[in-house]
């Protein structure tokens, strides 16, 4: 992971003498972008929607917080099949290169995810059935994150994300007379994603 960052910084574009003159960001900006995301331990891979807010901090260095809309579909033979829907909310520090042209940058940061578990009809049912299975849901969790992207003409981004996020997939069962018990199943929401996006001055 580490010859990865090392590769990419080296790889970023040329950057001229005294970048300050030809500062490749504003100092605030409204970022939307779309992708899509690789498959995790549990869903396939699916759509997503973000919209970031970008503080150009102290040359380079860009402060980003953002929210994250994706979705996929649990279709592993392990998991009751269904409808995944998740939201992120990130805070991120990013590194810059380059010229008003391009540029390019390095980040990291932290992570929060909140996925909903929207079950089939018969799958429910047959959980039900089988094993007094009442709800079935996974934990929110915190995690990590790495990104690699360029930008061009202060306009256009274009963004690699791997997130590590791990989490629990909760089963309920009810065993009457008001009582329940809770059995946790460890799952691995990371992914890696691509994403295209467009720059909004603010």
């Amino acid at each position: 992971m580490y010859s990865l960052i090392l590769t990419s910084l080296l790889s970023l574009p040329v950057f001229p003498l005294n970048p300050t003159d030809r500062d490749t960001l504003n100092s605030n900006n409204f970022h939307i972008t779309a992708g899509i995301s690789s498959p995790s331990d549990l869903a396939s891979g699916g759509p997503e929607f973000t919209f970031k807010y970008e503080l150009l901090f102290y040359h380079p260095i860009v402060i980003r917080t953002g929210v994250e809309y994706n979705r996929g579909r649990v279709t592993k033979i392990s998991f009751p099949k269904g409808d995944i829907y998740g939201i992120t909310t990130s805070a991120e520090i990013l590194y810059y290169r380059g010229t008003d042209h391009l540029m390019g940058f390095i980040g990291m940061g932290v992570v929060y995810n909140q996925s909903y578990l929207n079950l089939d009809g018969d799958v429910a049912d047959s959980l039900f059935a089988a094993d007094n299975i009442s709800d079935v849901y996974l934990q929110g969790n915190a995690g990590y994150r790495f990104i690699f992207g360029l930008r061009k003409s202060r306009l256009w981004s274009f963004e690699i994300r791997m997130t590590d996020i791990r989490s629990n997939l909760v089963y309920q069962r009810n065993l009457g007379a008001y009582r329940y018990s809770i059995q946790r199943v460890g799952v691995r929401l990371s992914d890696f994603r691509v994403t295209l996006g467009y720059l909004i001055e603010l």
